[in-house]
Protein backbone atom coordinates (compact mmCIF):
# COMPACT_ATOMS: atom_id res chain seq x y z
CA UNK A 1 0.00 0.00 0.00
CA UNK A 2 1.37 3.09 -1.03
CA UNK A 3 2.11 6.23 1.73
CA UNK A 4 -0.72 9.30 -0.45
CA UNK A 5 1.57 11.86 1.39
CA UNK A 6 3.86 14.09 -0.57
CA UNK A 7 7.54 12.94 1.32
CA UNK A 8 11.34 14.13 0.86
CA UNK A 9 13.22 12.76 -2.20
CA UNK A 10 17.00 13.16 -2.49
CA UNK A 11 19.53 13.18 -5.12
CA UNK A 12 23.51 12.95 -4.16
CA UNK A 13 26.07 14.34 -6.35
CA UNK A 14 28.72 12.29 -4.99
CA UNK A 15 32.12 11.64 -6.45
CA UNK A 16 33.83 8.67 -5.77
CA UNK A 17 37.76 7.86 -6.15
CA UNK A 18 38.60 5.66 -8.85
CA UNK A 19 40.15 2.29 -7.71
CA UNK A 20 38.87 2.86 -3.75
CA UNK A 21 35.93 0.82 -3.05
CA UNK A 22 36.32 1.07 0.68
CA UNK A 23 36.58 4.46 1.07
CA UNK A 24 33.64 5.38 -1.59
CA UNK A 25 31.20 3.19 0.29
CA UNK A 26 32.16 5.02 3.26
CA UNK A 27 31.77 8.42 2.16
CA UNK A 28 29.07 7.97 0.25
CA UNK A 29 27.17 6.16 3.51
CA UNK A 30 28.22 9.34 5.07
CA UNK A 31 26.10 11.21 2.67
CA UNK A 32 23.20 9.01 2.36
CA UNK A 33 23.15 9.38 6.53
CA UNK A 34 22.86 12.98 6.20
CA UNK A 35 20.23 12.74 3.46
CA UNK A 36 18.18 10.08 5.47
CA UNK A 37 18.50 12.13 8.90
CA UNK A 38 17.16 15.46 7.07
CA UNK A 39 14.04 13.43 6.18
CA UNK A 40 14.33 12.22 2.65
CA UNK A 41 12.69 8.70 2.34
CA UNK A 42 13.93 8.00 -1.13
CA UNK A 43 17.84 8.39 -2.10
CA UNK A 44 19.63 8.19 -5.34
CA UNK A 45 22.99 8.32 -5.63
CA UNK A 46 25.42 8.20 -9.51
CA UNK A 47 26.53 5.54 -11.86
CA UNK A 48 29.27 3.71 -10.39
CA UNK A 49 29.16 5.54 -7.32
CA UNK A 50 31.13 3.06 -5.21
CA UNK A 51 34.31 2.09 -7.83
CA UNK A 52 34.20 5.48 -10.25
CA UNK A 53 34.05 5.04 -13.75
CA UNK A 54 36.69 4.44 -15.98
CA UNK A 55 38.59 0.85 -16.39
CA UNK A 56 40.15 -0.46 -19.33
CA UNK A 57 39.57 -3.71 -19.14
CA UNK A 58 37.82 -6.74 -16.90
CA UNK A 59 41.04 -7.15 -14.48
CA UNK A 60 41.22 -3.08 -14.12
CA UNK A 61 37.81 -3.36 -12.41
CA UNK A 62 37.57 -7.11 -10.90
CA UNK A 63 38.98 -6.29 -7.52
CA UNK A 64 36.10 -3.44 -7.25
CA UNK A 65 32.81 -5.48 -8.51
CA UNK A 66 30.89 -6.92 -6.21
CA UNK A 67 27.57 -8.50 -6.31
CA UNK A 68 24.14 -7.85 -5.65
CA UNK A 69 22.93 -7.94 -2.65
CA UNK A 70 26.55 -8.18 -1.13
CA UNK A 71 29.02 -6.07 0.26
CA UNK A 72 27.76 -2.62 -1.23
CA UNK A 73 23.99 -3.11 -0.50
CA UNK A 74 24.62 -4.67 3.39
CA UNK A 75 26.84 -1.59 4.20
CA UNK A 76 23.47 0.66 3.53
CA UNK A 77 20.56 -1.37 4.75
CA UNK A 78 21.28 -0.59 8.45
CA UNK A 79 20.47 3.29 6.89
CA UNK A 80 17.25 2.37 5.00
CA UNK A 81 16.41 0.11 8.37
CA UNK A 82 16.90 2.82 10.85
CA UNK A 83 15.19 5.63 9.07
CA UNK A 84 12.70 3.94 7.39
CA UNK A 85 14.21 4.70 3.48
CA UNK A 86 14.77 3.69 0.05
CA UNK A 87 18.34 3.71 -1.39
CA UNK A 88 18.99 3.46 -5.23
CA UNK A 89 23.17 2.87 -5.10
CA UNK A 90 24.86 3.06 -8.75
CA UNK A 91 27.86 0.18 -8.95
CA UNK A 92 29.91 -2.33 -10.85
CA UNK A 93 28.35 -5.91 -10.19
CA UNK A 94 29.67 -9.18 -10.42
CA UNK A 95 27.45 -11.81 -10.97
CA UNK A 96 28.34 -15.17 -8.77
CA UNK A 97 26.76 -17.36 -10.99
CA UNK A 98 28.72 -16.47 -14.59
CA UNK A 99 31.34 -14.48 -13.53
CA UNK A 100 30.08 -11.35 -16.08
CA UNK A 101 30.08 -7.40 -14.92
CA UNK A 102 27.34 -5.45 -14.86
CA UNK A 103 26.78 -1.16 -14.83
CA UNK A 104 24.42 -1.39 -12.10
CA UNK A 105 21.84 -0.29 -9.59
CA UNK A 106 20.93 -1.53 -6.47
CA UNK A 107 17.59 -0.58 -4.80
CA UNK A 108 17.56 -0.89 -1.19
CA UNK A 109 14.91 -0.50 1.53
CA UNK A 110 13.57 -0.29 5.43
CA UNK A 111 13.16 -3.99 4.90
CA UNK A 112 16.78 -4.83 3.24
CA UNK A 113 17.92 -5.52 -0.41
CA UNK A 114 15.05 -5.35 -3.15
CA UNK A 115 15.96 -5.41 -6.63
CA UNK A 116 18.34 -4.24 -9.12
CA UNK A 117 18.75 -2.81 -12.62
CA UNK A 118 21.06 -3.56 -15.22
CA UNK A 119 22.21 -1.16 -17.72
CA UNK A 120 21.51 -1.65 -20.80
CA UNK A 121 22.79 1.03 -23.40
CA UNK A 122 26.12 1.22 -22.95
CA UNK A 123 28.88 3.73 -23.31
CA UNK A 124 32.30 3.21 -25.04
CA UNK A 125 33.99 2.94 -22.06
CA UNK A 126 31.78 0.08 -20.52
CA UNK A 127 32.37 -1.86 -23.55
CA UNK A 128 35.64 -3.09 -22.36
CA UNK A 129 34.74 -5.22 -18.96
CA UNK A 130 30.94 -4.62 -18.56
CA UNK A 131 28.14 -7.22 -20.34
CA UNK A 132 24.76 -5.46 -21.71
CA UNK A 133 21.66 -5.53 -18.94
CA UNK A 134 19.62 -8.63 -19.32
CA UNK A 135 16.68 -7.85 -17.19
CA UNK A 136 14.97 -5.67 -18.79
CA UNK A 137 13.36 -2.08 -16.75
CA UNK A 138 11.74 -3.89 -13.69
CA UNK A 139 9.41 -1.93 -11.60
CA UNK A 140 9.54 -2.15 -7.66
CA UNK A 141 6.57 -2.21 -6.00
CA UNK A 142 6.84 -0.03 -2.31
CA UNK A 143 5.15 2.01 0.12
CA UNK A 144 6.20 5.06 -1.56
CA UNK A 145 5.44 4.52 -4.98
CA UNK A 146 6.49 1.72 -7.79
CA UNK A 147 10.23 2.64 -8.52
CA UNK A 148 12.48 1.40 -11.89
CA UNK A 149 16.19 2.50 -12.38
CA UNK A 150 17.93 3.39 -15.62
CA UNK A 151 21.37 4.47 -16.10
CA UNK A 152 22.92 7.19 -18.17
CA UNK A 153 23.02 6.47 -21.61
CA UNK A 154 20.05 4.37 -21.48
CA UNK A 155 17.87 8.26 -21.56
CA UNK A 156 19.52 8.61 -25.04
CA UNK A 157 16.67 5.93 -25.87
CA UNK A 158 12.91 6.85 -25.41
CA UNK A 159 11.79 3.10 -25.13
CA UNK A 160 14.21 2.74 -21.59
CA UNK A 161 12.13 5.35 -19.61
CA UNK A 162 8.87 4.07 -21.71
CA UNK A 163 9.53 0.99 -20.64
CA UNK A 164 9.43 2.07 -16.80
CA UNK A 165 6.04 3.46 -17.37
CA UNK A 166 3.96 0.68 -19.13
CA UNK A 167 5.51 -1.43 -16.40
CA UNK A 168 4.09 0.53 -13.77
CA UNK A 169 6.53 3.04 -12.57
CA UNK A 170 5.38 6.31 -10.92
CA UNK A 171 9.42 7.09 -10.10
CA UNK A 172 11.93 6.60 -12.26
CA UNK A 173 15.55 6.81 -10.35
CA UNK A 174 18.70 7.75 -13.12
CA UNK A 175 22.17 7.58 -11.83
CA UNK A 176 24.77 9.14 -14.26
CA UNK A 177 27.93 10.04 -15.10
CA UNK A 178 26.68 13.32 -17.56
CA UNK A 179 28.40 15.51 -19.77
CA UNK A 180 25.20 16.78 -20.15
CA UNK A 181 23.55 14.75 -22.76
CA UNK A 182 21.62 12.53 -20.93
CA UNK A 183 20.66 14.95 -18.18
CA UNK A 184 19.10 17.23 -21.04
CA UNK A 185 16.73 14.35 -22.25
CA UNK A 186 14.71 13.99 -18.95
CA UNK A 187 12.60 16.71 -18.75
CA UNK A 188 10.99 15.08 -21.63
CA UNK A 189 10.91 11.20 -20.26
CA UNK A 190 9.00 12.42 -16.84
CA UNK A 191 6.19 14.88 -18.51
CA UNK A 192 5.99 12.20 -21.74
CA UNK A 193 5.52 9.33 -19.14
CA UNK A 194 4.06 11.19 -16.29
CA UNK A 195 6.97 10.17 -13.89
CA UNK A 196 9.16 11.69 -11.26
CA UNK A 197 12.45 11.40 -12.20
CA UNK A 198 15.14 11.96 -9.99
CA UNK A 199 18.33 11.83 -11.95
CA UNK A 200 21.76 12.12 -9.78
CA UNK A 201 25.39 13.51 -11.55
CA UNK A 202 28.71 13.48 -10.46
CA UNK A 203 30.55 17.35 -10.68
CA UNK A 204 34.45 16.97 -11.47
CA UNK A 205 36.80 15.22 -13.85
CA UNK A 206 37.71 11.60 -13.99
CA UNK A 207 41.05 10.96 -16.36
CA UNK A 208 40.14 13.77 -18.53
CA UNK A 209 36.04 13.01 -18.44
CA UNK A 210 34.04 15.98 -16.72
CA UNK A 211 31.06 15.72 -15.59
CA UNK A 212 28.98 18.44 -15.31
CA UNK A 213 26.91 18.54 -12.18
CA UNK A 214 23.32 19.64 -12.72
CA UNK A 215 21.61 16.64 -10.88
CA UNK A 216 17.79 17.56 -11.39
CA UNK A 217 14.53 16.41 -10.10
CA UNK A 218 11.70 16.38 -12.36
CA UNK A 219 7.68 16.26 -11.54
CA UNK A 220 5.17 14.19 -13.87
CA UNK A 221 4.13 17.49 -15.59
CA UNK A 222 7.95 18.27 -16.72
CA UNK A 223 8.38 20.87 -14.26
CA UNK A 224 11.77 21.25 -12.72
CA UNK A 225 11.10 20.99 -8.50
CA UNK A 226 15.22 21.48 -7.77
CA UNK A 227 18.62 21.35 -9.57
CA UNK A 228 22.11 21.47 -8.93
CA UNK A 229 24.49 24.28 -10.25
CA UNK A 230 26.31 23.28 -13.77
CA UNK A 231 29.42 22.63 -12.79
CA UNK A 232 32.20 23.40 -16.06
CA UNK A 233 35.54 22.28 -15.69
CA UNK A 234 37.46 25.54 -13.94
CA UNK A 235 34.69 25.32 -11.36
CA UNK A 236 34.39 21.76 -10.47
CA UNK A 237 32.98 20.48 -7.14
CA UNK A 238 35.02 17.88 -5.57
CA UNK A 239 32.66 18.24 -2.48
CA UNK A 240 28.82 16.41 -2.60
CA UNK A 241 25.74 17.89 -2.78
CA UNK A 242 22.71 17.05 -1.63
CA UNK A 243 19.49 17.93 -2.99
CA UNK A 244 15.92 17.60 -1.70
CA UNK A 245 12.47 18.05 -3.47
CA UNK A 246 8.90 16.66 -2.47
CA UNK A 247 7.43 13.73 -4.15
CA UNK A 248 3.55 13.88 -4.11
CA UNK A 249 2.08 10.59 -4.26
CA UNK A 250 -1.68 12.19 -5.85
CA UNK A 251 0.63 13.17 -8.73
CA UNK A 252 1.11 9.21 -9.70
CA UNK A 253 -1.93 9.30 -11.79
CA UNK A 254 -1.34 11.57 -14.13
CA UNK A 255 -2.71 12.78 -17.75
CA UNK A 256 0.17 11.51 -19.41
CA UNK A 257 -0.31 8.12 -17.98
CA UNK A 258 -3.91 7.73 -18.84
CA UNK A 259 -2.33 8.16 -22.47
CA UNK A 260 -0.33 5.53 -22.25
CA UNK A 261 -3.40 3.53 -21.77
CA UNK A 262 -4.41 4.14 -25.40
CA UNK A 263 -1.07 3.21 -27.41
CA UNK A 264 -1.05 1.41 -30.16
CA UNK A 265 2.35 -0.66 -30.29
Amino acid sequence: MHIRKPFKAAVIEFNPCLNNLDINISNLLDEVTEAAECGAKLIVTPEMATTGYHYENRQAIEPYVDTIPGKTTKAFESVAREYSTYIVIGMAEVDEEDGLFYNSAALIGPNGYIGKYRKIHQWAAEDSWASWGDMGVPVYKTEIGNIAMIICMDATYFESARMAAINGADILCFPTNSTGGTLSMLQAWAEMNGLYVLGANRSNTEIGYHMVGASTIWSPKGKKLAETPYSDEKNERAQATILYANVDPLEFRNSSKKRLTQRRP
